[in-house]
């Protein structure tokens, strides 16, 4: 059996580790522009009050579309902007390829730009 003391200094090491895994919880917080998603609230922000989750998965998910007029077209504005793509990028989180595809277009015809690799 282990001493008292040993018990003592092993959860304190537990309350040291889930405290720098708090702070680095806090630094990924993300920007307060984007509505929360979480728990299913963000997938509710989308639907609104026109349908459940529940209805959705049921009649819709993967079975049949749905539109959903919101009569604002402001409504989506903040769900995604360019400072939160440059943070993405910033963190190494776009890669050429698996999450984006860099192409130019000139007279109307695609180029593909081949890139790989993190997009900075």
């Amino acid at each position: 059996a282990k001493s008292n003391a040993r018990k003592a200094a092993d959860a304190s090491s537990r309350e040291k580790k889930k405290a720098k895994c708090d702070v680095a919880k806090e630094k990924k917080k993300p920007d307060s522009e984007v509505p929360p998603f979480k728990d299913g609230e963000g997938l509710q922000w989308i639907l609104g009050n026109s349908i459940t989750q529940k209805d959705f998965f049921q009649d819709h998910w993967e079975k049949a579309p749905l539109h959903i007029s919101r009569g604002d077209e402001g409504y989506y504005g903040n769900l995604f902007s360019r400072s939160l793509l440059e943070r993405y990028a910033a963190d190494g989180h776009i890669v050429f390829g698996s999450n984006l595809k860099a192409c130019r277009y000139e007279d109307g015809k695609r180029t593909d730009e081949g890139r790989a690799g993190r997009a900075t």
